[in-house]
């Protein structure tokens, strides 16, 4: 088990004043996740294909899991928690800047795997994933996550 993966997985076990100081830590590790993601969907072997599957199903369970204790223990609905997550507000400055900044990061991940998905499911050569040029992308609108 990747070493980015077990963080992020250690992440969903912490109280919510540990996550709320170390939401920066786990953007970053999630990013790093995606990047080795990238990486052995191109050029891995079978078996770590096989065992990132079976790391982003799990991922994609604990994340369920904890929208649910979320929705449970707020009484909010997903659409209510998603308007919040979308309202300034909400967040200080520095915080805000963080989740603007790892929204676009991971849909620019979602893009490239995606990508990588489509060209393995078409039997084509997959090129590796472009290398950012430090280019600022326009902000995306509306939910940047989704359970």
């Amino acid at each position: 088990m990747s070493q980015e993966f077990k963080k992020i997985m250690d992440f969903f076990a912490k109280s919510p004043e540990e996550k709320a100081e170390g939401l920066g830590e786990v953007f970053e590790e999630s990013i790093a996740f995606f990047e080795r993601f990238k990486h052995i969907m191109v050029s891995g072997s079978d078996e770590e294909k096989e065992e990132m599957r079976k790391n982003i199903m799990a991922m994609q369970e604990q994340i369920q899991q904890e929208t649910e204790r979320v929705l449970e223990e707020t009484g909010m609905s997903e659409e209510e928690i998603q308007k919040i997550a979308q309202d300034p507000s909400q967040f200080s400055p520095d915080q805000w800047e963080l989740i603007q900044s790892a929204q676009g990061q991971i849909h620019k991940q979602a893009e490239d795997i995606e990508k990588i998905r489509k060209d393995l499911e078409g039997g084509s050569e997959v090129a590796a994933p472009k290398k950012r040029t430090g280019k600022k992308r326009a902000r995306q609108k509306g939910p940047w996550m989704k359970s």
